[in-house]
């Protein structure tokens, strides 16, 4: 069954040396989540803190909030792993799909 998912993460590590906070979290995204997922990455420094929120909306064949947290711990990179400080899913099963089917 196709289900609707938001995955809300939340990055905080010290600051670096790097000109933007998490340059590499666009990446990260692009790999764990399907290239048809809309994702926004909200970055800033704070107190000698790097800060990243990024949400990430799509489509996924995920019909529990477990199978996202089981598909984020089998795929997230070990380092963007140890940085997250949050997280907030809400995967909703969508029955009678009509035409938003994954192909």
């Amino acid at each position: 069954m196709l289900s609707e998912y938001r995955v809300d993460l939340c990055f905080i590590r010290r600051q670096t040396a790097e000109a933007s906070p998490f340059p590499e979290i666009e990446t990260q995204m692009r790999r764990l989540f399907s290239s048809r997922s809309s994702c926004f990455i909200d970055r800033k420094r704070e107190e000698g803190l790097d800060i990243a929120v990024a949400q990430v909306n799509g489509l996924s064949t995920w019909s529990t909030e477990q199978e996202v947290i089981l598909h984020l711990e089998a795929c997230m990179e070990p380092e963007s792993f140890e940085c997250l400080s949050g997280y907030r899913i809400l995967v909703t099963p969508k029955e009678g799909a009509g035409c938003c089917q994954l192909k």
